[in-house]
């Protein structure tokens, strides 16, 4: 343990000497000669005349960053891991595995890909290129190599000074997150599995090794070295795992295509592991690759999470909701999610958007869009059955942001979150015949965690946060009875 603390604090000085650029892991080729001109990380250079508008993306990243950059108007395809913003998913798909004959037929004027697709399908690339189209690589290797990739997005698209906004807003992000954790005296330890063969987990300098400090975490694999040279995947292996056991506070398992842990469910159920500590009690966190270990705008809200797991109560504070005002729809869904201290929700599979759902699909709001604030709460607290959108005559879905929380809305989330018993009375309430949740309306009374006013419900009043909260906070203590 001594050794493991000795490594975080030469990780800290050197975050605190080089403006905290170490969360990548390796230096890429790629270089910004002038305003105009630069190298990819193939060494080709590149002079942008003008700003491109027909582009192909043939890696996820690279789409979600050129939305960030408020240039996904000019993306005419994508890879089918694309699915970030929700409206990426319904772009055109190019598969660099296949023929390179459809991606060619869509005449784009500029195709971005990645390093790996050069090296592994060079054939593809070349193809590309004898047609006399504009390829270019890039992955920033280090963070301060993100910086020089997202500004040559920038100037591939003409979105120089949004990329300097943006870049901005991550590093202050970040930042008031670090600020939280680290004045934490008693840091909670983490255990990363980056995948489950042997139980890998990840390198102290990667991203999500990064992530764990700026969360305000101790790194349990603080001294792994890297299964090959500039890989973020180190070995740990189940041994060391049990002799650890009772040091991990937080077991974090890394989900997605490229390198998947285990589950919430699994985990529990493997040989021996109930000896884990973290384990033992539950605290176990599945954290989508996409904001830990891709290099979008969106890695904030991985650190965010892991903060949350770590530090529940001092990250999920809701205090600032507290009024005796009329709460809105949307900083009620935000308290949902922040008093059930749930995970946010963001899809895992690339095949999300190919079925149908039930009752919501993540994204498709009309009045809730992917970059907006509470984005990640609404959809969370909709997803998790806290609170309903609406359907419009058009069939569209609208989340209703603005209008007030009212009190059926409020006795529906009781509804989902209880765990009620059969009630011996049953109270006769005068206004919820008919109405569609009229059984859970009648429930909630019953159970006494709702009042009447002679007799009447008033499913329509609107209700403040103040009462939401003392409701609310009654349920998840068992008091059901106000009386």
């Amino acid at each position: 343990m001594h050794n493991k603390l000795i490594l975080i604090c030469i990780l800290i000085i050197g975050c605190l000497l080089t403006g905290c650029t170490g969360v990548f892991v390796r230096d890429g080729q790629s270089e910004i000669i002038d305003e105009k001109t630069f190298i990819d990380d193939q060494g080709d250079e590149f002079t942008v005349q003008e700003p491109y508008t027909r582009i192909v993306t043939l890696y996820s990243a690279h789409t979600e960053n050129l939305f960030e950059l408020g240039a996904g108007e000019r993306i005419i395809g994508a890879n089918s891991t694309s699915i970030y913003p929700p409206e990426a998913a319904f772009l055109p798909r190019y598969d660099y595995r296949q023929d390179p004959e459809p991606l060619i037929a869509a005449e784009p004027d500029l195709v971005i890909i990645r390093p790996f697709v050069a090296k592994n399908y060079p054939g593809y690339i070349q193809s590309l290129k004898k047609a006399g189209l504009t390829v270019v690589s890039l992955y920033p290797e280090s963070e301060a190599e993100f910086g020089k990739y997202i500004r040559i997005l920038a100037m591939l698209t003409g979105r120089e000074e949004t990329a300097e906004v943006k870049l901005s807003e991550l590093s202050s992000r970040i930042e008031e997150i670090e600020q939280i954790t680290g004045a934490i005296k008693d840091k909670q330890t983490v255990f990363f599995e980056s995948t489950k063969t042997n139980y890998r987990t990840v390198t102290p300098d990667s991203m999500p090794g990064m992530a764990i400090l700026r969360a305000g975490g101790i790194n349990l694999a603080a001294e792994v070295s890297p299964m090959t040279r500039g890989s973020s995947i180190a070995e740990y292996g189940v041994e060391k795992l049990m002799m650890n056991a009772e040091e991990i506070d937080i077991y974090i398992s890394q989900r997605g295509a490229m390198n998947s842990g285990g589950s919430m469910i699994s985990i529990p159920q493997r040989e021996g592991f109930k000896a884990i500590k973290a384990v033992r009690e539950g605290r176990i966190l599945e954290l989508n690759e996409k904001i830990v270990s891709s290099p979008t705008f969106r890695y904030y809200k991985g650190v965010n999470e892991i903060a949350r797991m770590l530090y529940p109560e001092l990250m999920d504070d809701y205090s600032h909701l507290v009024s005796d005002e009329p709460i809105s729809r949307e900083d009620y869904a935000v308290l949902t999610v922040l008093m059930n201290h749930v995970p946010v929700f963001i899809p895992s599979s690339s095949h999300y958007y190919e079925r149908e759902y039930r009752t919501h699909t993540y994204g498709l709001f009309t009045d809730v869009k992917w970059d907006s604030e509470n984005f990640d709460y609404i959809e969370t607290a909709v997803l998790n059955s806290f609170i309903q959108g609406v359907e419009t005559e058009d069939g569209d879905e609208y989340f209703d942001r603005t209008s007030l929380l009212t009190r059926e809305d409020l006795a529906f989330t009781l509804y989902i979150m209880g765990d009620f018993q059969s009630s011996e009375t049953h109270q006769d309430i005068k206004d919820i015949e008919g109405r569609k949740r009229e059984n859970i309306i009648q429930k909630v009374v019953d159970q006494g965690l709702m009042t009447l006013t002679d007799g009447y419900f008033h499913p329509e009043r609107p209700v403040t946060a103040n009462e939401a909260i003392r409701i609310l906070e009654r349920l998840k203590k068992g008091q059901y009875d106000e009386s």
